[in-house]
């Protein structure tokens, strides 16, 4: 397909062959997982936070991530960060922790000086939280997930991996993996082929022009979160707590990312940025978080705040006739969703993969 010429329901809905083109990070040095919060426990025991340690994160967080810390028995602690998801302050303000957490938000690089300016000064182990960057890199060229100590992936947000595919890079401990003794169980390898085969379905029919992508969005689910408040914080107080656990082989992962054809698939996320930058460029108060993508950014979604509950109507309406959907970000812990900044509770995103 002709990313250039396809239609953004077209793009949405189309998958990477398997012909091994495109630039890739080596991942020799990366131990598969199903899911990066179990990947994040294995970093952390393998880095000795555990029991009485303390990570500091941003205060702008997926809340499924403290479930890797608590499973570890660390505390949680918090830094602000500014409009574009920066550190606000100087690091020299930010409490002291034994490890603190570096995300590269939506694929965009985080600007890394803060995080070395405070592991110089009391010694934190940094970690890299690349679950949104897989492809992406820096403007030095560097792949987000392997800048720091401890670096992290979750493969299956950017490629089709049937649900499941994470990783953990080390830069120099030991690999020391100790799986999660509980809870939730992982889908099964049967469930992870049957999704996998309905989506080459579904992708080929769109392509094919069988099926339009509005209406696949309508049969998946067009949003994930309403506008109402009370519906955006839909998991219980188990998702801060659980780690996902399970016996499910992975080992398959490395090398369907060794084949996958990553030429096809940085240009098409990138042209789905551009072409969604433009269609809000004609919606009142719709405001992109970047409007320009660094030439090495990847992007893992097109993420925006509305002015006001027309304009992001307005942006609902355009997004999904074009058969793409919508979603609200992050799914905020409880300690910091009633005392964070509006801005953050008004972020709203386009998915490039469903």
């Amino acid at each position: 397909m002709n990313v250039t010429n396809a239609t953004l329901g077209q793009l949405y809905f189309s998958r990477p062959s398997l012909n091994g083109k495109g630039p890739r990070p080596d991942l020799s040095n990366v131990t598969m997982f199903a899911y990066a919060r179990q990947a994040l426990v294995a970093g952390l025991k393998s880095c000795n936070i555990t029991e009485g340690k303390t990570v500091l994160l941003p205060n702008f967080i997926c809340r499924d991530v403290l479930s890797a810390i608590h499973a570890v028995g660390a505390k949680p602690l918090y830094f602000d960060v500014n409009e574009r998801f920066e550190p606000a302050s100087d690091s020299k303000n930010w409490p002291d922790a034994d490890a603190v957490l570096a995300i590269n938000f939506f694929g965009i690089p985080q600007d890394l000086r803060s995080f070395l300016e405070y592991q110089s000064r009391i010694g934190a182990l940094i970690i890299e939280d690349n679950a949104h960057g897989f492809l992406s890199r820096d403007e030095a060229g560097l792949w987000l997930g392997t800048r720091a100590d401890c670096g992290l992936f979750s493969f299956r947000k950017s490629i089709q991996l049937g649900g499941i595919g994470a990783g953990l890079y080390l830069k120099n401990a030991p690999m020391n993996v100790s799986e999660p003794a509980k809870e939730i169980t992982s889908p099964s390898s049967a469930q992870v082929l049957a999704a996998g085969l309905l989506k080459v379905a579904l992708s080929w029919a769109v392509q094919s022009q069988l099926v339009s992508p509005k209406w696949i969005s309508s049969y998946l689910g067009k949003k994930r979160y309403t506008n109402d408040d009370s519906d955006w914080f839909t998991n219980t107080a188990e998702s801060e707590e659980t780690v996902p656990s399970g016996e499910v082989n992975v080992h398959w992962v490395s090398g369907i990312l060794a084949k996958v054809d990553t030429e096809f698939e940085i240009n098409r996320r990138r042209v789905l940025f551009e072409r969604l930058c433009e269609l809000s460029n004609g919606v009142s108060g719709i405001s992109p978080i970047w409007k320009n993508l660094g030439a090495l950014v990847v992007p893992y979604m097109f993420a925006f705040r509305p002015a006001d509950a027309n304009a992001l109507n307005e942006m609902t309406k355009r997004i999904t006739n074009e058969g793409l959907r919508l979603i609200r970000w992050p799914d905020l812990p409880r300690m910091v969703r009633n005392d964070i900044p509006s801005i953050h509770k008004n972020v709203w995103a386009v998915p490039f993969m469903w």
